[in-house]
């Protein structure tokens, strides 16, 4: 964690009371002081500039470790596509730890097998994450199933999310690619590929005043014309 000091000359002597529960680091040129937390406890720390005559700034910072990992993982991706994986790491009083930069963090993401790739979500300005949460992109390599967990290694113990399960199923396809519907007459959509065993699927027309779709994949033809019946493959946050 960084904390910016403000007024004086710039030029301090830095002390750690309690050395055991962090370490820390001062940058001259910056007039920031770096902590890095190594154990829970009560981080004493002071500051005396060694320019100018006043008395010593002192604070008492509360340090805590990760209590627990929450992990929000949809259940089905696509081979070949990618989902989002939020986690949230807790401190030991069950307070969300807000997570200025994940980098710091020795967070390791323990898929249960090869069939799923994991890695941090490239930071980009144009999306902001809220506070306290870190991205991962997870892609779907193989058919199957597997699961998906974090473990964050600390010094006292290392933590560990609750093992998600997903499946990477393949790609769906709407048969057949083209047909023609009577005005007033239906016709029945299938499906090949999706999740398994039952792909939930969500059905949609791009005009809806030359036909509908139901829930079930059968297109009614309402007037002459030509449209494009969408199937998407839907599952679940866990």
């Amino acid at each position: 964690r960084e904390f910016k000091v403000n007024q004086g000359s710039g030029y301090y002597d830095f002390v750690l009371r309690t050395e055991m529960v962090a370490e820390g680091n001062y940058v001259d040129n910056t007039r920031v002081l770096e902590v890095i937390p190594k154990l829970d406890g009560i981080l004493k720390l002071g500051l005396k500039d060694l320019c100018l005559e006043s008395k010593p700034a002192y604070a008492e910072i509360e340090v805590l470790g990760i209590g627990s990992i929450k992990l929000d993982l949809p259940d089905k991706v696509e081979k070949g596509q990618c989902v989002t994986a939020v986690v949230r790491l807790y401190d030991t009083l069950d307070n969300l730890l807000p997570i200025p930069n994940a980098e710091f963090l020795n967070l390791k993401p323990i898929p249960e097998s090869g069939i799923i790739g994991v890695k941090a979500q490239p930071l980009d300005k144009k999306v902001e994450i809220p506070l306290g949460e870190i991205w991962f992109v997870v892609t779907g390599l193989e058919l199957g199933d597997t699961s998906l967990k974090f473990t964050a290694v600390q010094q006292k113990g290392d933590v560990s999310s609750t093992s998600m399960p997903i499946q990477v199923f393949p790609p769906l396809t709407l048969m057949p690619r083209n047909v023609t519907v009577i005005v007033g007459s239906s016709f029945q959509i299938s499906s090949r590929g999706g999740p398994q065993p039952d792909a939930n699927i969500e059905y949609s027309v791009d005009a809806t005043d030359i036909a509908s779709v139901g829930k079930s994949g059968v297109v009614l033809g309402a007037s002459h014309g030509s449209t494009k019946v969408t199937g998407k493959a839907v599952g679940t946050l866990k």
